[in-house]
């Protein structure tokens, strides 16, 4: 038999073609009609939502499995979606008597069949929720269900509604229209009758008495309060750029910027205007005071505020417990990426007008130790930066208190050259010799209360030509009330010194000692050491020198014994230890005077003066209560000069046993005067002795055996760099 097309009207078939409507037959048909005809009173029924809608197939070889396409149908006035039937055998055949089936849309909007072999030449019953599709006759005693074998009968109890206006109206003596709801592709219309309003009553005037549109998810879109309230989701747009008051007047006016201008008073009823949660979106207290609470977004650009007083922008203070919360002023970001797009500038403007007084800008912070502001930086009107100072004098005035830092510039560069730089440039039209490129001056204020430069360092251009360029600093110190006068200057690779009235012109004073130039002729440069000793380093004609004492040491290989009254020769005592230094010493008598001689042809360098003595020694004796003096004289013979010449006079030191072959060094003698005329490149004799009376104290040579003298150190001074 095949697909039988739906006709979509109460309708008969045999075969795959609707012959005939339904018409009242032996088969009862009417009561099938009459149920189609009771559910479709309630508004449900098949409709024809496209040409295949509902149509059945039957099996092809027994016509006993029916399928079923999809289709519309009206529920309760509702369109909805009936669930197509997939392949469903036919049962309930009975021997002798006809059985109807009755093929419907359940309340769940999926299709069945109704009907059983039970309950013969009859329409099944309907169940609640059904809307019938069609009656399928299944003849008596045939497998086919008719008396033939290539049909099946089939009744229809569709219809070919495929729109559904509506019309409202009223008894005027007669029906009379006063709306009509007509729907079209992609609209709804209502249409009111002429002079005649569309109105929406609510139940009462309560806020939760609404009239509310929706979207497809079930979200309030749009809702008018019974107390007057409206609110929206979205955008309202206005035809035209004029919104207007009861009474013509342009209360509201919007241009092709997207500018906004309300023409007079906003007003509400109320003094919330609320979000579709029911939250307090704006609210205006009693005091015109305005509150947002959420985020305002102007899609204008501009928000402005009237000229009738000082305007404020500020968050507000929190509770007990809870920080203040920030303000975030940003410009515009441009998408990220490789577009290569610049953000937006934030940009700062004061006021401006043709008045000579200022208009400034301020930054304000919370001080540290109060709960109140104060200003911390402030932009004058002459583009003065004033940082702690609301008076700025230069074009970046700091002030501050306390003896910290002032400025810190720091650099986290990890290169080798990475480091903060400072610059002055001084950007002339006209360069010349001798400009100042960059003052540096340390001020402060004297007992007259008046600010004073003390020290300054500047800057100069020593040569402007651009393949000879040099520069030159200098620095200025004020003294006796004027820095005309530099004391420092620094150009071409020299550092040259103002002379000054004092003892020098460059001294620096440490701990450790000082440099200073003596005010001399010539000028010398000298180092005064940690125990106050001034050291000359130059003389303005030979240059420098190391000057001060400089030392000698002459072992007893050296020396030798005197002719007569000499003292034992050179002799090698062995260490406690063998392998260890030997004890190479000239040993002196404990019983008489014993003498030793040396020579030196002495420096150049010595100034001829006088000089002092070390005797380096020791003794087999361990009695640490004896002494042993020694005794030391010198004498200087020039070329020519007789050498049977008297020494000096000599001076002598005594020394306490510490224990037997210990080191002895002696502290260093008083000043020996060497004997002669002592020149330059003299020989200079010298002899040294033991004193065995203690140089008139007993007490100090007591010593009971040999003192070993090992050597003796001489300290002379120079007054030259050199020998030449």
């Amino acid at each position: 038999m095949g697909a039988i097309n739906n006709p979509h009207i109460y309708s008969t078939t045999s075969g795959t073609t609707p012959t005939t409507w339904i018409t009242d037959d032996i088969d009862y048909p009417h009561s099938g009609l009459i149920k189609a005809l009771s559910q479709g009173i309630r508004g449900n029924y098949a409709i024809k939502g496209s040409a295949t809608d509902f149509d059945i197939t039957l099996a092809s070889s027994t016509y006993t499995t029916i399928a079923v396409t999809t289709g519309k149908a009206f529920r309760d006035g509702k369109l909805v979606t009936i669930t197509a039937l997939s392949a469903t055998n036919l049962t309930g055949i009975h021997a002798t008597e006809d059985v109807y089936q009755l093929l419907v849309a359940q309340a769940n909007n999926t299709m069945t069949l109704r009907g059983s072999n039970s309950v013969t030449n009859r329409i099944p019953d309907l169940t609640d929720g059904d809307i019938p599709i069609a009656v399928i006759k299944l003849a008596a005693g045939s497998a086919q269900g008719s008396t033939g074998t290539s049909d099946r009968l089939i009744q229809f109890l569709t219809t070919s509604k495929v729109s559904n206006d509506l019309s409202i109206g009223y008894d005027n003596s007669g029906y009379t229209e006063t709306a009509n709801i007509v729907g079209a592709s992609g609209v709804t219309t209502i249409t009111a009758a002429s002079s005649t309003d569309v109105k929406v009553k609510l139940a009462g005037t309560a806020a939760g008495d609404t009239f509310e549109v929706i979207d497809s998810a079930a979200e309030v879109q749009f809702k008018v309060q019974g107390d007057g309230e409206v609110s929206t989701q979205g955008n309202i747009t206005v035809g035209g750029n004029i919104i207007k008051a009861s009474d013509g007047g342009s209360a509201i006016t919007l241009d092709t910027s997207d500018n906004v201008t309300i023409g007079n008073n906003l007003k509400v009823g109320g003094n919330i205007i609320q979000a579709s949660d029911g939250g307090n979106t704006i609210t205006l207290d009693t005091s015109d005071n305005v509150t947002i609470a959420g985020d305002l977004t102007v899609g204008g650009g501009d928000v402005s505020f009237p000229n009738g007083a000082n305007a404020t922008l500020s968050v507000a203070t929190t509770g007990g417990g809870t920080d203040g919360r920030d303000l975030t002023i940003s410009a515009g970001s441009a998408p990220t990426g490789s577009t290569d797009q610049n953000g937006g500038d934030l940009i700062l403007n004061a006021g401006g007008g043709d008045g000579t007084g200022t208009s400034i800008i301020t930054f304000n912070t919370k001080k540290g130790d109060a709960d109140t502001v104060a200003e911390r930086m402030r932009i004058h009107t002459d583009g003065k930066v004033g940082i702690g100072e609301n008076a700025p004098s230069a074009p970046l005035h700091v002030k501050y208190t306390g003896t910290g830092s002032g400025i810190i510039l720091e650099s986290t560069d990890t290169g080798t050259s990475g480091a903060p730089d400072l610059v002055l440039l001084r950007n002339s039209a006209s360069p010349l010799d001798d400009d100042v490129i960059g003052n540096i001056q340390f001020k402060g204020i004297d007992d007259g209360d008046d600010e004073e430069t003390f020290v300054s360092i500047v800057g100069q251009i020593a040569d402007v030509t651009d393949a000879s360029i040099d520069g030159r600093l200098k620095i200025y110190i004020k003294e006796a009330g004027s820095s005309s006068n530099h004391v420092l200057e620094i150009a071409e690779g020299t550092l040259g010194l103002e002379e000054r009235a004092a003892v020098g012109s460059l001294q620096s004073n440490g701990s450790y000692g000082r440099i200073w130039i003596k005010n001399d002729n010539p000028n010398n440069l000298y180092f005064t050491n940690g125990d106050d000793n001034n050291i000359q380093l130059t003389n303005g004609t030979t240059g420098p020198l190391l000057t001060g004492k400089h030392s000698i040491w002459i072992p007893a290989e050296a020396i030798s014994p005197r002719s007569n009254a000499g003292c034992a020769d050179l002799t090698t005592l062995a260490a406690a230890t063998s392998g260890r230094p030997d004890i190479r010493h000239l040993a002196f008598d404990k019983d008489s005077d014993e003498h030793a001689q040396f020579t030196i042809a002495m420096p150049k360098m010595w100034d001829e003066g006088t000089i002092t003595a070390q005797f380096y020694w020791t003794s087999t004796s361990s009695t640490t209560s004896h002494d042993v003096t020694w005794g030391i004289q010198g004498v200087s013979l020039s070329n020519d000069d007789v050498i049977d010449t008297a020494f000096g006079t000599a001076v002598t030191i005594h020394d306490t046993v510490i224990a037997a072959k210990d080191l002895h060094i002696s502290s260093a003698t008083g000043n020996i005067t060497i004997g002669g005329s002592p020149a330059a490149g003299d020989l200079t004799c010298f002899q040294v002795y033991r004193d065995v009376d203690g140089a008139g104290t007993a007490a100090n040579d007591d010593l009971n055996v040999d003192a070993l003298l090992m050597g003796v150190k001489l300290f002379y001074t120079i007054n030259a760099p050199n020998d030449e």
